[in-house]
């Protein structure tokens, strides 16, 4: 136990793995002036352009949950094209692997414009446009950039989901041609965390949306600005609306729904720490009750659980020591689900000082949580579910042995 402990421990520790990136925004737009002094010809030019912001809601496949963002520009003859930075391939080999281990790429894409903004309604899904209200000169600077520097091929980058996707390249553009104004007005406003901005989109599946909070790390509980949120679309599209130039001019102009989504809005309220610790409590209710009448069974049901458990565990161990996503590292999570709780499904009699230590774990990171110490991770949803089930185990198995 305490070898296999040990190991768990290491791996809180693990450097992250470096992947090189194979195409920084940041970096390129560093060296774009998007304040150019502009002939005759290109403020003539620029004057029949139109740069928009395309906001796609939720969608029901998990890549689609969160949203999509887009810029698209309509030229001086008509034609709109469309900057997409979330493009990828689902069908090619290791993608599903690649994508839990950190190491996925994404391609920025040009396209029409119509027929995309038409496939996201065919889904039934929210499609909103906004036009920018742009100096002159920073909007002939931005279709420049957008042109030249992503060309009609595109490019490919290592895509993170919280800090660099379709959304966050987007954003940094559009503060690059407001002169830097839009990031200082969104890092004046505080969030919550990048978890609890991420969780009303989980509850497609709440099961998978639980499972998904089990496996990332404190990363994602540190305090946030709206900079910060604005990993999410929909964020990125208010942001824009609310956000207003120093001289008092809007950001976003002429917001236009093309679509209202005929998707069932995600439902979040079983995702909730009050909800999941009744449904915690009665499971935990309902195994006490069977212990008394059929003990056997109810241990083939509590192994069952801790099986289950363990496997998750397991899978965090693994993501923790081998993958590049910075938000599994030190993910505290390990103390109270891991794969010492093999033995609890297979050993119910040594099985003690395992669920001792992670009910205390538990009581430790609920207190860690509720003073906002420094180092904290909220746990609270897994807490309040797993709590009244390892209290009921311990339970159980206190009476077999005094009976015994």
């Amino acid at each position: 136990m305490l070898l296999l402990f040990s190991f768990g421990l290491f791996s809180l520790s693990v450097v992250p793995l470096e992947i090189e990136q194979p195409y920084d925004s940041m970096e390129s737009l560093y060296y774009v002036d998007f304040y150019p002094s502009l002939a005759q010809n290109q403020e003539e030019w620029v004057a029949k352009t139109r740069v928009q912001l395309l906001t796609v809601g939720p969608g029901k496949d998990l890549y689609a949950w969160f949203g999509h963002t887009a810029l698209i520009v309509t030229q001086s003859n008509g034609r709109q094209i469309m900057y997409d930075w979330g493009i990828f391939d689902d069908t090619e080999e290791g993608f599903y692997p690649n994508f839990a281990f950190g190491k996925m790429y994404y391609r920025v894409s040009v396209s029409d414009a119509l027929w995309r903004v038409e496939d996201s309604i065919a889904e039934g899904r929210d499609v909103q446009i906004v036009d920018l209200n742009l100096d002159p000169n920073a909007q002939f600077a931005l279709i420049d950039f957008l042109y030249n520097e992503i060309g009609p091929a595109g490019r490919t980058y290592l895509y993170h989901f919280y800090d660099d996707n379709c959304a966050t390249r987007v954003r940094d553009i559009l503060d690059k041609a407001t002169g830097g104004q839009f990031k200082a007005w969104a890092q004046s406003r505080k969030g919550t965390s990048l978890r609890n901005a991420a969780l009303p989109y989980m509850g497609h599946s709440p099961l998978l949306g639980l499972g998904l909070n089990l496996l990332q790390s404190w990363r994602i509980d540190k305090p946030t600005t709206l900079w910060d949120e604005m990993y999410l679309p929909e964020t990125l599209h208010q942001a824009v609306l609310d956000f207003t130039f120093a001289d008092g001019q809007r950001f976003g102009l002429n917001n236009t729904i093309l679509n209202e989504g005929s998707l069932i809005s995600p439902k979040h309220d079983f995702l909730a720490m009050d909800a999941l610790f009744f449904i915690g409590l009665i499971t935990a209710m309902l195994l006490i009750i069977l212990s008394l009448y059929l003990p056997r069974f109810t241990s083939l049901l509590y192994g069952t659980i801790f099986i289950v458990l363990a496997l998750l565990g397991t899978l965090l161990l693994v993501l923790m020591i081998g993958t590049n996503m910075n938000v599994a590292y030190w993910n505290l999570n390990i103390l109270f689900v891991n794969p010492l709780l093999f033995q609890v499904a297979f050993r119910p009699k040594k099985q003690g000082k395992v669920l001792r230590f992670g009910l205390g774990a538990m009581i430790v990171l609920l207190g860690l949580e509720l003073l906002k110490a420094p180092f904290h991770q909220d746990s609270t949803l897994l807490i309040a579910l797993l709590l009244p089930i390892y209290l009921s185990r311990a339970t159980f198995q206190g009476r077999a042995e005094i009976k015994q």
